[in-house]
Parts: C-alpha cells; structure tokens; sequence
C-alpha cells in the first residue's frame, strides 16, 4: 500500500500533502513513514525534503498521543527506523539536548552546543527557541520535582508531577539564567518559550501549580518582559496545545501582575511631575 501511493504521488497523480493527511495522529501507522520511506528511494533525499519543507508538512502529526508522551528520544528513535530522523531536525535537537542535560552538561558547554546547531541544524529561530526552551523546561521539571514524591520516594504515585520541591526549581534557574538570558532577548522569542511551557505541561497533564512557578520565577528574574506575558495571555495560536489550562493556572497572577505595573507607572508618572528640575548653568555661572 505504501508503495502503490508513493507512486501515485511521484507520477502526479496524487498531492504530496493531501495523500498524507488522512495519517495524522497515528492513524494506519506506520503506513505514512514507510511511503516517505519508498519516496525516497524513488526521488532521493532531496526530493522528500525539499516537499515536507514546502508543504510545511510536521511529521510529529503523524505520531499517536501516547507515543508523543513518550518524549523525543522515542520519537527519534521511531523516525531512526525508517532512516527519517533528518526530516525532523528539531526532534533530533530535542534529543540530544536532553541527554547532555541528563549527563551534567554545564551552561557554558551546552551554549556552545547550541551556538552549533543553531547555524546547522535549524534555520527557524522559533523553533530552534521553542526546542531549546522545551528541552530547558523538561530537564528542570523532573530535576525539581520533590524528593518524597519521586515513585519509590513514599509519595502517592498518583501525585507524582505535582509537587515541586521551590530551593531545587530554583537553583536551576539560576544555574541557566544566562543561557535563558542570552537566547531569550526579543519579545517574539520570550513568548515562544511561554508556548513551550505552555506545551510540555500540556503534554504531562498540567500538574497544579507549574506553570505559575515558571512565569513568576521568569518574571522575577527579569528574563521575561512583563509586557510578553500580556501578549501571550491575548494572542490566539492554535499551534500550541493547552492554552485555555495553562491561562486557568496564572490568570490570577497575571492580574496582579498588570496591577503592580500600572501602581509602578503612575509612580513614576508622579516623581516626574514633582521632581525639582536642575538649574541651568548660564555663561558659565552656578
């Protein structure tokens, strides 16, 4: 079957695009890779890449839920079967981001990782941030998660993810703020990593109280302008899973947070009106 429509696409007489589409969320898997798979054996490499870019088509669609769950490694190692994994290049990164964190990369050395791939294997800086800022967010979050609610730790198992332990989440923090800083400047790459927030928690189910933790401690640390929190909240991107949960968990905060800057505003606005001006200094006279 997979051969037979990978003819019709090479012959014309099918859409690269709309013969595929009815594969999305792991449907007849793995009928979508293995006509990739014969594609390129007709057309070669070049050919398949150059209509997944131009079709814009996300392989990661044609994963099933539960194996999306499973993270990237399992992803990588699907597409590795079907020799697919360089059509994916932001799943590869998400990968091998994840193994050096495990490891104990250091800031300095993960930055230089990234200085790489950032000019060989993403030309999308919103995605390169988007997978970097995932990648971030998962490592931290397992890394914080507190000690008697790890599985095996005495905890309820049916907690596990809830409870964050705040000293570790923090010193994380502060462990990669420069790299957050450095990557995370424009306004449009601070809100990509709100969306991957927003994404990885959407992925393990929103466990309560996460995702404030990360936008206060973003905030606090002045690695998010408080202007891009506005954005997020009003900005409406279906690309984004979980939007509706994610804002249930920080309205309130974002609330205040609006209260604060306009309290800090109109303060300003008074030290300006009242401040005594300097005087002029006239032919050199005091």
């Amino acid at each position: 079957m997979a051969a037979y429509l990978a003819d019709l696409i090479v012959s014309g007489i099918l859409s690269f695009k709309s013969s595929l589409a009815s594969f999305e969320r792991g449907q007849h898997f793995p009928l979508a890779f293995l006509c990739l798979q014969r594609l390129e054996q007709l057309k070669g490499s070049d050919f398949l890449s150059e209509h997944v870019n131009r079709e814009k088509m996300d392989l990661l669609k044609w994963f099933s839920d539960k194996d999306l769950k499973l993270g990237a490694d399992h992803v990588v190692s699907t597409l590795n079967i079907y020799g697919l994994t360089y059509l994916c290049p932001s799943y590869r990164l998400q990968a091998q981001l994840g193994k050096l964190l495990e490891d104990g990369v250091t800031p300095a050395d993960l930055d230089r990782v990234l200085q790489e791939n950032q000019t060989t294997l993403l030309t999308n800086q919103r995605e390169f941030i988007y997978n970097v800022m995932f990648s971030l967010v998962r490592y931290v979050h397992y890394q914080s998660i507190a000690s008697d609610n790890k599985p095996g730790g005495g905890g309820d198992a049916a907690m596990e993810q809830t409870r964050i332990s705040e000293d570790k989440f923090k010193k994380l923090i502060v462990t990669f703020k420069k790299l957050f800083q450095k990557y995370l400047k424009s306004t449009e790459h601070q809100l990509v990593a709100l969306y991957a927030i927003q994404s990885f928690y959407h992925s393990i189910g929103f466990p309560k109280g996460w995702v404030l933790c990360w936008f206060c401690i973003l905030h606090e640390f002045d690695i998010v302008e408080p202007d891009t929190f506005n954005v997020w909240r009003d900005e409406v991107n279906d690309t984004y899973a979980g939007k509706g949960k994610a804002l249930f968990q920080v309205n309130a905060w974002l609330e205040w947070l609006n209260t604060v800057e306009s309290e800090d505003e109109d303060e300003e606005d008074v030290v300006a009106v009242t401040a005594p001006t300097t005087p002029k200094v006239v032919n050199g006279a005091k």
